[in-house]
């Protein structure tokens, strides 16, 4: 070292016999103080003598030797210095009658890495005064013991294969001396033993345990093998696995196995739910490896891990259930509870339940059956705020009695949260309701791709339900992908214009196939719901459609108009109300009715705005986005439905985004403004809005007129609302999140 640098320094040496006496022998005072030597054993070099004095030498004064050919030695190496050895493929074989391979003592430390072979007479390796020893590689033949420790030695064995051959059985492969075994130490991670269990060896007493705490000795044919994967086929060693506190647990079953639930943790609270691993326990990993996992189960029993933060994976295998005495679906034969999940190529031959609030479930190539007695759903979701994604799937359900698909319900549920449900590639066969049915008070989001529900006999038409006692809040159900209806609401699917206006004499629901429509005069005083996709649009670019009477609920649909420079005549004219849920409303709409739009996306380019409230007496946007390039909501109020002056506009939860902040400026996101006499009177309620790059609202010389009641001084707005005519308090009312702005 040179200035606490290391330099690292090359010396040939030539024609020198390396001898017992190397410190004077080669190269002088070179090797008076500490250094590190990498030996490697040349071809030309390897003569027993030199290999045997030249693993000596990095024995004794510490350093790295790499095998380039197999060796044979006469007697042990003795390492009294920190010496690490790459067996790099080859063997080194003892010769000697009773002799170690390596003694390693005093204050020594061996490392043995790679594949190679190593052969003693005696011990491959014996460690003994405060010697430390790390085994990650080789093969080991011994005649005696493959490792011995004594005194205060430490050995650690993370790999390699060790065998017992000759006069001795394989009884002592790893043996502590007797007088020793509360000094010396052999801690087992991995490796592989001949007919010799590490974790319950004979040599230092029954149930004696080598092996390192969260790891495990498999057996499979002769040997016993250590993993942090325990290879297990009875019941008590899976219970145990599972139950132990360790950060990874991971489990292999070698054979079918029966456990009772009861086994796999104690419930809290008399919520049956067995948890499973320990406080910092992170993951569980069943692996059936083609086998049976069957849980003998309780009324209301379910597993899951103490740490609710946990996943729990289940893979390449079936599962199924017995014990179960209720005899009914609410028993829910295999549950999962209270943490997530990942279920991979597995066999349900028993209905699932995941009730696992606010947590995530992926299935994929998963298949679920039942023969339960009657009116069983393959998937049980409590409708818990979970996030369930199934790719790949069957659920037949049709060898059970009435037997159903999926369900999302709000039955045994505390605090309700929205379920969103992710399906793809999934086949239903069953006998009775939709492939999936909602029953929740605040819906639920299902996203949908190539589902098969040819085999649905209820209904192959609509793959979502609304359950009839939530069709209250089936506005809250969003659906894309697929086709829904509620329960006992007759529903007709139509793909053309002419369809439309024939459908809307008889149904009060219509679902409409992608393609482009607009309302027919049919439509004029009914009470409808019309339904579709994005890809679904309802053409207003010509212009106001006139919907006389007409009270319509669009979910899911794209509104399509366009801004082309012949004003803000967009929309439907003579409506009576108007609900717009999951919608996409492109270009500018105008409107002329009270209406309410919830969780809407809206988009406009251009300078022009996304809406103009002109005749609304009352619009209410909930939880919607407007995209824009300046102009987003104008609160502008001409002849209003309600036959007042008044105008109540309502903005909850809602993003503003000013996409291209040059193309327009000096507007806010909501501009209130006034032109007509007499003079409207304006609420603008927002809460909990959130604005994005739009500018402060500054009124130039013709937004003022005094005739409007309007004032020069005082508050006229920020980046999210704009007094563009600076309308004095008489006339204008704004309150942003309970406090009273202006």
């Amino acid at each position: 070292s040179e200035n606490n640098t290391t330099v690292e320094k090359t010396r040939i040496v030539g024609s020198v016999p390396v001898q017992r006496n190397y410190r004077t022998n080669i190269y002088g005072q070179l090797l008076t103080s500490t250094v590190d030597v990498n030996v490697v054993i040349e071809p030309d070099y390897n003569e027993p003598a030199h290999v045997a004095d030249a693993l000596q030498l990095a024995a004794a004064v510490g350093g790295e030797v790499t095998l380039t050919e197999d060796v044979t030695l006469a007697k042990h190496v003795t390492v009294t210095a920190g010496m690490i050895l790459n067996l790099n493929g080859h063997s080194i074989t003892v010769s000697g009658v009773d002799e170690d391979a390596f003694q390693v003592t005093g204050d020594g430390s061996l490392t043995i890495n790679g594949e190679g072979d190593i052969t003693a007479t005696m011990d491959c390796v014996f460690a003994m005064d405060n010697a430390k020893v790390t085994i990650n590689g080789g093969n080991y033949k011994a005649a005696c013991e493959a490792v011995y420790a004594r005194d205060n030695a430490k050995v650690a064995i993370n790999g390699g294969y060790f065998k017992v051959e000759g006069t001795w059985n394989q009884t002592y492969t790893l043996n502590i001396k007797d007088t020793n075994r509360d000094t010396a130490s052999i801690v087992v991670k991995g490796g592989t033993f001949y007919k010799f269990n590490p974790a319950n060896n004979a040599a230092e007493g029954a149930n004696t345990n080598f092996v390192a705490d969260g790891y495990y000795a498999n057996s499979l044919n002769d040997d016993y093998f250590v993993s942090t994967t325990a290879h297990v086929s009875d019941a008590a060693t899976l219970a145990s696995v599972l139950t132990s506190n360790h950060k990874d647990i991971e489990v292999v079953l070698t054979g079918d196995v029966d456990v009772d639930i009861t086994t796999l943790g104690v419930p809290t609270g008399g919520s049956g739910e067995y948890k499973m691993g320990g406080a910092d326990t992170e993951s569980i990993t069943i692996d059936l490896n083609g086998k049976k996992l069957n849980l003998t189960t309780t009324y209301w029993s379910a597993i899951g891990a103490v740490n609710s933060n946990a996943l729990i994976t289940i893979k390449n295998g079936s599962m199924t259930s017995t014990g179960n005495s209720a005899n009914t679906w609410e028993a829910w034969d295999l549950r999962f509870s209270n943490c997530n999940y990942a279920f991979e190529d597995v066999a349900f031959e028993k209905a699932v339940a995941l009730d696992n609030a606010g947590k995530t479930t992926t299935m994929k190539n998963i298949t679920i059956t039942d023969t339960h007695v009657e009116d069983t759903y393959g998937l049980w979701i409590t409708a818990e705020g979970q996030t369930v994604t199934i790719e790949g799937a069957v659920i037949d359900m049709t060898p059970a009695t009435d037997g159903r698909g999926i369900k999302i319900d709000n039955q045994y549920v505390g605090t309700e949260g929205k379920v969103t449900l992710n399906v793809k590639d999934v086949t239903f066969k069953t006998d009775e309701k939709a492939a999936i049915l909602v029953k929740s008070t605040v819906g639920a989001e299902i996203n949908a791709s190539n589902l098969n529900i040819a085999e649905v006999a209820a209904d192959d038409q609509f793959a979502v339900w609304v359950d009839e006692d939530a069709k209250a809040y089936a506005d809250k159900v969003v659906v894309n992908g697929a086709l829904y209806t509620i329960e006992g609401v007759p529903s007709s699917v139509v793909g053309s214009q002419s369809d439309l206006a024939a459908a809307i004499v008889d149904n009060a629901t219509i679902v409409l196939e992608n393609g482009t429509y607009t309302l027919p005069s049919e439509a004029n005083g009914k009470t409808l719901t019309i339904r579709g996709t994005e890809d679904t649009k309802i053409d207003i670019a010509s212009g106001l459609k006139a919907v006389n009477g007409a009270d319509i609920t669009f979910e899911g649909v794209t509104i399509q108009s366009a801004p082309d420079g012949l004003g803000y005549n967009k929309g439907f004219a003579h409506m009576k109300y108007a609900t717009f849920n999951d919608c996409v409303i492109n270009g500018t709409i105008s409107l002329n009715f009270s209406c309410e739009f919830n969780r809407c996306t809206f988009n406009v380019e251009g300078n022009y705005y996304n809406v103009w409230t002109w005749g609304a007496g009352e619009a209410t946007f909930n939880e919607c986005t407007f995209n824009c390039d300046g102009k987003a909501l104008l609160v502008y109020a001409n002849v209003l439905d309600n036959g007042t002056t008044h105008q109540t506009v309502n903005i909850n939860g809602c993003k503003f985004y000013d996409l291209d902040d040059a193309n327009v400026e000096g507007k806010a996101a909501i501009e209130i403004t006034n032109t007509y006499t007499p003079i409207r009177t304006y609420d603008v309620i927002i809460t909990n809005t959130e604005v994005y790059n739009f500018s402060q609202t500054v009124p130039g010389a013709g937004d003022f007129n005094a005739a409007f009641g309007s004032v020069e001084e005082g508050n006229i707005g920020t980046d999210v609302w704009g007094n563009k005519c600076k309308l004095s308090n008489a006339y204008l009312n704004v309150e942003i999140d309970g406090v009273d702005v202006y």
